[in-house]
């Protein structure tokens, strides 16, 4: 029997598939997260999608404090435990605690990263928070740069 070679593996074409995999993946999720609980407007819906499995793989809790972030940095995502007891805490600019739609928007931004880990990059972090909130991805960009600005 002999044996075929398989075709020519094309790595960037292979990468592009993957990359388009998972942003149908998060368009996915964010449009599931809408329909359930709507367009997140207060920290309760916000929780509720954060306890919700379906929309956020592992368990996640904000917490306002600003020891642990950089100067410039308005959120931060710091994995705690592993295996069965993997969970994460999205750390918040405390000077933003008062204020919803700004926490919303920073701990959205943080969410995909717990649910895809290191292959979540910038550019679907944008995509997923902007999806849930109904906003073009660059005006979601711009009010985190903002929000960065108004901290440093």
């Amino acid at each position: 029997m002999s044996h075929t070679p398989p075709p020519e593996y094309d790595k960037k074409e292979n990468a592009k598939r993957l990359r388009e995999g998972l942003e149908n993946h998060i368009r996915f999720v964010s449009e599931k997260a809408v329909k359930k609980y709507g367009r997140p407007d207060s920290m309760d819906v916000l929780s509720r999608m954060l306890e919700d499995n379906e929309i956020v793989r592992f368990p996640a809790s904000v917490l306002f404090d600003d020891a642990g972030l950089e100067a410039g940095e308005p959120v931060k995502l710091i994995k705690v435990g592993k295996g069965q007891d993997e969970r994460y805490e999205i750390i918040v600019h405390s000077g933003f605690e008062r204020r919803e739609k700004d926490v919303i928007a920073l701990v959205l931004h943080e969410v995909v990263k717990v649910n895809y880990g290191k292959i979540a990059k910038e550019k679907e972090s944008l995509l997923f928070a902007s999806s849930i909130l109904g906003m073009e991805e660059e005006a979601y960009r711009s009010r985190m740069k903002e929000l960065a600005s108004e901290i440093s």
